[in-house]
């Protein structure tokens, strides 16, 4: 997957993650949420095909991303 793919994945990631823990960042937060959320998907859920399998790793990457982030923001 190239750069650009990865930031358009990364971007609908975000804002499905965002959307559904009711979240709001700025749009460059969303995509690099979405982002790490790809990485994160891409270790639990090995060898995903095609464009919305992709998206929806993406986005479960994301929403756990926003959870531990949540226990962090929460503690401090």
């Amino acid at each position: 997957m190239g750069i650009l793919e990865s930031l358009i994945v990364g971007a609908v990631a975000g804002i499905i993650a965002k959307a559904l823990m009711g979240e709001r960042y700025s749009f460059i937060v969303t995509i690099i949420i979405g982002c790490i959320g790809g990485l994160i998907g891409g270790l639990i859920f090995h060898g995903t095909y095609g464009l919305f399998a992709q998206i929806l790793v993406s986005a479960v990457g994301a929403i756990i991303f926003l959870v531990i982030l949540g226990f962090f923001k929460r503690k401090f």
